[in-house]
């Protein structure tokens, strides 16, 4: 999809809040790369969230959040994704 001049660009914020990991990146594969390795590092039953946000235009580096795309849960068989 295509964004006009002036709209900011849509990003991923990921939180895996019990491996005390998280971060920004406009790269999906980049944001799936790091939950997958946050979780796997984390206990049973973590979970991760990546949402899509976009920056704030008035200032102080906020980001608009709309809404979650994707959770991810360690399991004992691995990594498994759910879509939003």
């Amino acid at each position: 999809m295509r964004r006009g001049c002036c709209e900011p660009p849509v990003l991923y914020s990921w939180d895996v809040p019990e491996a005390s990991a998280g971060g920004v990146s406009d790269d999906w594969a980049t944001v799936a790369r790091h939950v997958d390795a946050a979780l796997r590092g984390a206990p049973g039953g973590a979970r991760g969230v990546v949402r899509r946000v976009r920056v704030s235009l008035i200032g102080r580096g906020a980001y608009i959040d709309l809404g979650a795309v994707a959770e991810a849960s360690r399991l004992d068989g691995g990594v498994v994704w759910t879509a939003r």
